[in-house]
């Protein structure tokens, strides 16, 4: 009986003070509310809100617990136990192991699904860029930029690339410049469009400068030398980068594609 004694009171412990965090949540949002406190955001509103949820949620669970306790002790004191139940190491094991147990199948099934959903997005691009990699354009491109062509004629090119494959922003190509005798990688990204620069030759165009993050620089400076034609880069969730580079008669062009962009992200005048 030592044991469901000791369930009922720490339940009923851990209950009382939960409702008292509730409480104090409620009067914080309530009076943040009434005063509009700017730190207030709606992020942190949510977390409220969820945190209020989860915490009903195990009242919930101490409270059957309790209850559970309660109706054993009753139990036990009807029949008249005369020894008291000791802890074993099979009770206490048995206590640990089925939360345990639940905690790691809830988690293994949301980093599988996780895994699952990384997975398709990966084969996603990964098939784009391939498909984008054998176009027509991206040799024209390629021809054009050799040829220091003008920047409306890249765009245009740039554009009905993008569209073959339905990027929604996410496609850029790096093209290598000589500065200084060092090769530098600029971007031309799928916001870039400005009518000043589209009149430009192609040399002239006020790109920005590539620079590879901290995970894709060993790799990107890898494909700069010629020794990896691809790779990919894990980003935050299911998010990745893919790098893939192909070069026509002298004119290397890398396509990145980045699942985590949106066109709609840079309306902004951004280049």
């Amino acid at each position: 009986m030592k044991l469901e004694k000791m369930i009922r009171d720490l339940s009923l412990r851990a209950i009382v003070l939960l409702v008292i965090l509730i409480g104090l949540w409620a009067i914080v949002l309530m009076v943040g509310a009434t005063f509009n406190w700017s730190f207030l955001t709606v992020k942190i509103e949510t977390a409220f809100y969820l945190g209020g949820f989860l915490v009903g949620l195990l009242i919930l669970a101490l409270s059957f617990a309790s209850g559970t306790a309660s109706l054993a002790i009753i139990s036990k004191a009807q029949n008249r136990e005369s020894a008291e139940s000791r802890w074993s190491r099979k009770q206490v094991a048995l206590l640990v192991a089925v939360p345990l147990a639940l905690v790691l199948v809830l988690v293994g099934g949301l980093w599988y699904a996780e895994w699952r959903v990384y997975r398709t997005v990966s084969e996603d691009a990964w098939n784009k860029v391939r498909v984008l990699a054998e176009k027509s354009q991206l040799g024209e491109m390629a021809g054009e930029i050799r040829e220091d062509g003008e920047v409306a004629d890249i765009l245009a090119l740039r554009d009905a690339l993008a569209a073959d494959i339905s990027s929604e922003g996410r496609i850029s190509f790096l093209m290598p410049r000589a500065r200084a005798g060092v090769k530098v990688y600029y971007e031309l990204t799928p916001w870039f469009q400005d009518d000043k620069e589209e009149e430009k030759k192609f040399s002239e165009a006020d790109l920005n400068r590539f620079r590879p993050s901290g995970r894709e620089k060993d790799d990107f400076d890898r494909m700069a030398r010629g020794e990896l034609e691809s790779f990919q880069v894990p980003l935050k969730g299911s998010q990745l980068r893919v790098f893939l580079a192909r070069e026509f008669d002298g004119q290397e062009i890398v396509i990145l594609l980045d699942t985590s962009r949106q066109l709609s992200d840079y309306r902004g005048g951004f280049k």
